[in-house]
């Protein structure tokens, strides 16, 4: 992790440059030829992006997630709303497997995360345990599905308030789909403690939007492979 903080300062300026092959910072995007549209409310638009890495049509379809969690997703009861995409088939033979290869979650919120949930709604989709089980989900320590494998909760560590949580590689989280409408639900939950991922600036994070966050997917994950 050292290594990664010591290199990201670097890597800011330039990734914005960098893009990835298909991004969006809008409320939907086609996944390449996968047969699948993803899209999100605009509530949420500078918030969220998405990029394909690879498509192979009925297949799988493997893309990066950039969440930026802020303030704005605070509700009037004192939790964060979850980052909610909702994935249609866009064609007969949808791919049946989306693969979640790299995600940059970025805590703005004020407070540190003491667990994160991903939840899948809406038919027989779910996750693939034993296609997912390398996914690393540093700097927590414990995966747990339950709901038939249509939620995952993350405990057992802390993401400290300005980190930056990198779920993925060496591993990939693979969403087994059954053809038909779901939606991915993301939250962090709220709490306290040590534990910060990637250390940043106070102003690093400041005017963020997803444009730059989906630039910063593909070098971070250059980064990451070189750690």
């Amino acid at each position: 992790m050292n290594k990664i903080s010591t290199l990201f300062a670097g890597v800011v300026v330039s990734a914005v440059a960098l893009g990835t092959a298909q991004n969006a910072n809008a409320g939907s995007m086609v996944l390449g030829d996968s047969g699948w549209t993803a899209s999100w409310s605009n509530t949420f638009d500078p918030y969220i992006g998405l990029a394909v890495d690879y498509s192979d049509g009925a297949n799988a379809v493997y893309i990066e997630k950039f969440v930026n969690f802020t303030s704005a997703f605070m509700n009037n009861v004192g939790f964060y709303d979850p980052a909610v995409i909702t994935f249609q088939p866009n064609n007969a033979t949808p791919a049946a497997k989306i693969v979640l290869s790299d995600e940059v979650l970025v805590n703005s919120t004020g407070s540190a995360w003491t667990n994160f949930v991903m939840t899948i709604l809406d038919g027989a989709t779910k996750f693939d345990t034993a296609a997912s089980a390398g996914f690393d989900i540093a700097p927590f320590t414990s995966a747990n599905y339950s709901g038939g494998d249509t939620v995952l909760t993350l405990s057992g560590g802390s993401v400290a308030d300005g980190a930056v949580f990198m779920p993925g590689f060496p591993g990939e989280l693979v969403i087994l789909t059954d053809g038909t409408n779901f939606t991915l639900k993301e939250q962090p939950r709220i709490g306290t403690g040590p534990g910060p991922v990637i250390p940043l600036p106070a102003a690093a994070w400041t005017g963020l939007s997803g444009l730059l966050g989906l630039g910063l997917l593909g070098s971070l994950k250059a980064i990451r492979r070189m750690a």
